[in-house]
């Protein structure tokens, strides 16, 4: 449902976000391979129901459809509850086989001799395949790589090139176009000019009505980062250094290995990682209902003091006066 959720929002900022977070929960899960099978099966489910979304363009491209949205939305809700109780059906069922260590370890014994050897088969495949049909392979190689460089050149142009009309729908996601180059040219003027202390809580604002090129209004950077260095400076930022950092150093700590609890710090830090690259690209620390949750998965990986064991005679510390 998230998956679907997050693509339906054509919103470029929250799928990549959620891709630097699902990367991270990679680096950083226990069990990797567990995982890997979880996201798997998600994938393919939500794979589905972004394809069957495709028939619905008044969920994602006609932003004017009014109450053809809710019409297609009904007739899209079956696809998605299928896909989603399809996903969960065969994730319980993969969680409910068990098999027994001896069979582990001799699929082990078996399985790595077995990989090898399909890899050396694909290796002299590859090799055979480029010495019958390499000039073809490097002609369309060098093709596809120019096409990339170009598209890659264009989003760029495009980004640097503050735009009030971007593009609409499903569209949005292969396009680079919008006001953020705008605010962030503003909001690093601002620094340059006071690198120090900032202009002050609150004053991007004012600052962007002053300095803008595009007719367009906003209160924000759209960068936690960015307004920050434009609002508090070097010193604004430090802070923000130091509590990210105090929060990283807490991370790493929790996920150590051997930690009984070490599934769920990382499920936490990726998560917290999501709102964090959000954040450098969008408002989120301004909304509370995500923030106040970011803040409560933060203080998962922090570690919980242990009371002293207090003998019979010792009397109670009252709070602060230890």
């Amino acid at each position: 449902l998230a998956a679907v959720a997050a693509y339906a929002s054509v919103s470029r900022g929250a799928l990549l976000a959620a891709g630097v977070g699902l990367g991270v929960l990679l680096l950083i899960a226990p069990r990797r391979g567990a995982l890997l099978v979880s996201a798997a099966i998600v994938g393919v489910g939500a794979a589905g129901a972004v394809y069957a979304l495709q028939r619905f363009p008044g969920l994602l491209d006609d932003p004017t459809a009014g109450y053809g949205r809710t019409v297609e939305g009904r007739a899209f809700a079956p696809t998605l509850i299928v896909a989603t109780v399809a996903a969960g059906l065969v994730q319980a069922t993969v969680a409910a086989i068990k098999l027994r260590s001896v069979a582990v370890a001799n699929l082990g014994r078996v399985g790595r001799p077995l990989a090898l050897g399909l890899g050396v088969v694909v290796l002299v495949g590859m090799v055979a395949l480029y010495a019958v049909k390499g000039d073809r392979i490097e002609g369309e190689s060098a093709s596809r790589l120019g096409s990339f460089e170009s598209f890659v050149d264009r989003q760029v142009d495009e980004f640097l090139l503050p735009s009030i009309v971007a593009r609409q729908g499903s569209d949005r996601l292969t396009d680079a176009s919008g006001s953020r180059s705008d605010l962030y040219r503003v909001a690093l003027g601002g620094f340059a000019e006071h690198p120090l202390i900032g202009g002050g809580g609150g004053s991007f604002e004012p600052l962007y009505y002053e300095r803008r090129s595009l007719d367009a209004g906003t209160r924000d950077a759209h960068s936690l980062y960015l307004e920050t260095l434009s609002e508090l400076g070097l010193i604004g930022f430090g802070a923000l250094a130091l509590f990210l950092g105090a929060f990283g150093f807490a991370a790493a700590r929790a996920l150590q290995s051997g930690r009984p609890d070490r599934g769920t710090a990382a499920a936490s830090v990726a998560a917290v990682v999501v709102l964090l690259a959000h954040s450098a690209v969008d408002w989120d620390w301004q909304v509370s209902a995500l923030t106040g949750f970011g803040l409560l998965l933060a203080a998962l990986v922090f570690p919980v003091p242990r009371a002293r064991s207090r003998g019979a005679d010792e009397p109670l510390a009252l709070s602060g006066a230890e």
